[in-house]
């Protein structure tokens, strides 16, 4: 619109002023106000301009965050300096956010944000847990709930203090950012120039690349193009070797239908999540090395998880405070589960999973007209969340984030299409 109103300025002046009816003071008059439409024009495209690099300053801080997670064991001299360094950069994108878009900001209903008092309930969980069991493990638990529980206060503060479609914004900047780097990355380890799984694994790399393929396919408005992506998109992931990523993407047509069939997005991922735990249920129940050449060994990690959670009513109910579990195979020694659900039972406790399950299916829209970008993101992550997990509930690792993210944003995400 300013583009046009810019470009055709002139010409309307050079017209409106060749016209003989109009006076000499008309004539002066309509000069100022066509050369004030013109500076206008100009001033309304160099703000769109600005307000454009100030997103991307905001997605590369947030990236800046993430990528340095990821180095993090690279350095383990000084670990604690690259944590705080993590956290600096997070708190940075929400008070420069604050400070470009203060004069944006809208009133937010906090009937938005209700579903985070389901992850209050966990932190209260896990503080419970100490007080009835006292010892090491459950500090432990409860000192890693504090920490996230800080990074959520910091997020929550961003959310209510900067325009909600502006962090949308953000976040799908930060999805090519981290196209861009899986690409380059994908591109090195194929080319040699880097070992495989140095410094990112095939996982992680799947993972960068699925979130703009998705961005894509939702938001293009040529269908043809849209399927020519999505085709693509699944080649390039079953390429990247992330069965994960690729099973989360190729899966998420099926899902859209369901949610444009039945229009309740909570029903539907009540009923999908119920079913993905029942098949993971059967899984560990059956013995095939058939399964454990297909999930790369997950089924034997889901075995072992789910035996030390049965093992008692307390480490049932309350969790063991631990998040990996003690393995003697050293095949699979010092990995976690490579599920999140059943990581929170075994962390925390069967309360703590039905909470955490809440929270997803809570921070979801009652009804929808339409799928949103944030509808994909936050099914890719729910579905990479049965075949792997955070460390615990959330790092500042690319799909905590974005997770977390779609969370807070999912509600309010059809608001983005008119904005």
């Amino acid at each position: 619109m300013y583009l046009y109103v810019f470009k055709n300025a002139n010409k309307n002046k050079e017209i409106l002023l060749s016209n003989p009816l109009y006076k000499r003071k008309d004539m002066l008059r309509l000069r100022k106000d066509s050369d004030i439409i013109v500076l206008l024009g100009d001033f309304m495209l160099s703000i769109k301009s600005r307000k454009e690099i100030k997103l991307w300053i905001l997605s590369l801080l947030l990236f800046i965050a993430t990528f340095l997670r990821y180095i993090f064991n690279q350095f383990t001299e000084v670990k604690d300096v690259f944590h705080h360094l993590m956290f600096l950069f997070y708190i940075m994108v929400f008070l420069l956010g604050y400070m470009f878009f203060r004069s944006e900001r809208r009133d937010l209903k906090f009937s938005q944000f209700h579903h985070i008092f389901f992850f209050l309930a966990i932190v209260f969980l896990s503080f419970i847990s100490l007080i009835i069991f006292p010892n090491a493990e459950y500090n432990h638990m409860f000192t890693q709930y504090l920490d996230v529980l800080m990074w959520l206060s910091i997020t929550f503060w961003g959310f209510v203090s900067i325009p909600n479609n502006l962090l949308n914004r953000v976040i799908q900047k930060y999805y090519f950012i981290a196209f861009v780097t899986g690409t380059v990355f994908l591109i090195s380890t194929a080319s040699h120039r880097l070992g495989r799984n140095e410094i990112f694994n095939e996982n992680t790399i799947g993972l960068f690349l699925a979130p703009f393929l998705i961005y894509l396919c939702i938001t293009m408005k040529n269908h043809f193009l849209r399927v020519i992506v999505y085709l693509l998109g699944g080649i390039y992931l079953f390429y990247s070797n992330a069965m994960a990523s690729f099973v989360g993407f190729v899966l998420f047509p099926i899902f859209a239908f369901l949610l444009l069939r039945f229009k309740k997005s909570r029903m539907v991922y009540s009923l999908y999540i119920f079913v993905g735990l029942l098949v993971t249920l059967v899984i560990i129940t059956l013995n095939s090395h058939f399964l454990t050449e297909i999930l790369s060994n997950r089924n034997l990690l889901w075995k072992i998880y789910f035996k030390n959670i049965i093992s008692s009513w307390q480490t049932f109910l309350f969790g063991t405070g631990n998040w990996y579990a003690d393995i003697a195979d050293p095949l699979l020694k010092g990995l976690h589960a490579h599920h999140a659900f059943l990581n929170i039972v075994h962390f925390t406790g069967i309360f703590a999973l039905i909470f955490y399950l809440c929270l997803i299916i809570f921070s979801t829209r009652k009804q929808i007209k339409h799928i949103t970008v944030s509808d994909g993101i936050l099914f890719f992550i729910v579905t990479f969340q049965f075949a792997e997990s955070s460390v615990p509930l959330f790092n500042f690792m690319f799909p905590s984030m974005i997770f977390y993210w779609n969370l807070f944003l999912n509600k309010q995400s059809e608001d983005f299409l008119k904005s």
